[in-house]
């Protein structure tokens, strides 16, 4: 892949999708979502192996619009949807920059 690249990712059903980029990229994560028609929320969170910074803890809303926030990953802090219910995946789209 290359800067300006558009990265969109699925997880699969009932699982946590990690995203971690290779050594030396960043990406831009530009929103996520619920892959799902039921009531299940997106859970959108930092993670670095072993410490788990969350943005949205209890989210309440199927898709996340993070607007103006600015969410960068990269090989050392990268970012972890966690599904949240049997049947349900998550999903992200974002662009490399680095």
């Amino acid at each position: 892949m290359a800067v300006g690249d558009p990265v969109i990712q699925r997880g699969a059903d009932n699982t946590i999708l990690d995203y971690q980029p290779a050594a030396g990229v960043t990406t831009m994560i530009l929103c996520t979502g619920n892959g799902s028609n039921s009531d299940n929320f997106t859970h959108l969170r930092i993670y670095d192996g072993t410490n788990v910074m969350y943005i949205t803890p209890v989210a309440t809303v199927k898709t996340i619009d993070i607007g103006q926030m600015k969410i960068l990953v990269d090989n050392t802090y990268y970012l972890r949807l966690n599904a949240s219910g049997a049947g349900t995946h998550q999903w992200f789209c974002g662009i490399q920059i680095k």
